[in-house]
This record gives structure tokens, sequence and C-alpha cells, in this order.
């Protein structure tokens, strides 16, 4: 595609395990079989050309589109995404989180432009 890569991507996971195993190479006796592509993370973690951070499961934003979660967390997740409920539209909270939000692009902007 000719992008070239500035940092490493980073996967964000919830288990330290995990994490831990991506970036051990050494063989752990509790594990009792290895996918494959634990040994390509792996190695891509080792060669530099990923990153494995942790991150709490409450901010886990890929939970809320594949675990069950509870209404508050759903609000919560739903909030996170920039999505609005029917009553926040109605009253007149969509126009203050688009100002919010074209105010923190422009941010982002002047910072990246520099």
């Amino acid at each position: 595609m000719g992008v070239e890569m500035v940092k490493p991507p980073v996967i964000w996971c919830d288990n330290s395990g995990v994490i831990v195993s991506s970036e051990n190479p050494v063989y752990h006796s509790k594990a009792k079989h290895v996918e494959l592509d634990v040994h390509f993370v792996r190695e891509k973690v080792s060669s530099g050309s990923l990153q494995v951070n942790y991150v709490p499961t409450r901010h886990q934003l890929a939970d809320g589109l594949t675990k069950p979660i509870s209404k508050c967390r759903f609000d919560e997740f739903r909030r996170n995404l920039g999505v609005l409920s029917l009553e926040e539209v109605k009253s007149g909270e969509s126009r203050k989180n688009v100002e919010c939000i074209l105010e923190l692009m422009m941010v982002i902007k002047v910072v990246v432009s520099c």
C-alpha cells in the first residue's frame, strides 16, 4: 500500500497472561497447546514490528461488541463511541458533543502539523 509505519501498531489486550506469553519465547509448561497465531504475534513482538499493551477490562471497547454487558456499561460504551441516545439528541446534547468533537479535531490537527 506504500504506507510507512512510524511506530509499530499496538494491540490492546485485557489479559495479562496473553501479554506475557506474547513477549516471552520460553515454552510455558502450563500451556496445553499454543495456537499458530500466538507464535506469529510472539515473532512480531520480538522483532519490534508489533506491540502488545495492557488495557483494563473496563476500558476494553471491543467487549461492548462481543460480550453481554449491563445497561450501565452499555451506556458508558455508547458514550465512549460518541453515539447519542434519542433523549440526548432531543435535549440538544448532540449539538454540544459535535462542538466538542470539532474542537478536539482542531487541536489534533494543530498537534499533527507541528
